[in-house]
């Protein structure tokens, strides 16, 4: 019974990690869990809502070069990134690794978005 209660609240992508302010917002969610898995702490939500903020712009600017796309989101994300590695003990090696993993998020959330 608890299993089946757990697997619809991942269905309906209501977590209770999940803060309701991201409810609606499927890529600011992707942040905030990447955060949270790849930092073992809580982020703030502010944090999770300017990655999303700065992707989509990012996408929007160079929808036609993924190559650009990419460079520009490191370009744009690695110093925000580097900031929170570091006040938590980080280094520029992780903020590196937090980028990759953005990235590949953003591919792929691209390519659920052609696929549709």
């Amino acid at each position: 019974m608890l299993f089946f209660e757990f697997q619809n609240k991942v269905k309906a992508r209501k977590l209770d990690d999940i803060p309701p302010e991201l409810e609606k917002n499927l890529r600011a969610q992707a942040c905030y869990g990447l955060l949270k898995m790849e930092l073992n702490h809580t982020p703030e939500l502010e944090l999770a809502l300017s990655m999303d903020q700065i992707i989509g712009n990012c996408i929007s600017e160079n929808s036609i070069n993924p190559i650009n796309r990419e460079a520009e989101i490191t370009k744009k994300l690695l110093p925000l990134m580097f900031q929170e590695c570091k006040r938590l003990g980080y280094g520029m090696d992780k903020a590196k690794n937090l980028i990759d993993k953005i990235i590949q998020m953003t591919r792929a959330h691209l390519d659920l978005s052609k696929n549709k």
